[in-house]
């Protein structure tokens, strides 16, 4: 069976960061333990899995691209609410005050999204095919 199509894809991983992204704001204003925020992340990245699955994205690095951009897209929605809304004055700080801790989430991101796409891979059959 051939590769899908990017575009599906994409929208796929856009609609799935920007709702993401609406779970991690929704789970700031409700919520005050931290660890809840890993609750929308988790929720993301296994329904990005299962959509990339379920499409038989046979690249590893294609895998990686999409979990990658869901996981930054929501992380970026969720730091224009935090720094605009929860906490303007912030963004007369330096630059690097602003950037630093997106950053880490982006390298957290990546890593994260590495092992999401190894667990992406669709198993084979002997014969060949694919098996979701």
């Amino acid at each position: 069976m051939s590769e899908p199509t990017s575009s599906r894809l994409w929208i796929f991983v856009v609609v799935a960061g920007v709702l993401g992204g609406g779970a991690l704001i929704l789970t700031t204003r409700l919520t005050r333990t931290g660890p809840m925020i890993f609750l929308p992340y988790a929720v993301l990245i296994v329904a990005v899995v299962a959509f990339l699955r379920s499409q038989r994205v046979t690249l590893f690095a294609r895998r990686f691209g999409y979990t990658f951009a869901a996981f930054v897209i929501a992380t970026l929605a969720l730091f224009i609410y935090l720094d605009s809304v929860v906490n303007p004055q912030r963004l007369h700080d330096p630059m690097w005050r602003l950037f630093w801790p997106f950053g880490v989430f982006v390298l957290i991101g990546a890593v994260v999204s590495a092992i999401a796409a190894k667990f992406a891979t669709a198993r084979m059959r002997p014969g060949g095919h694919s098996v979701v």
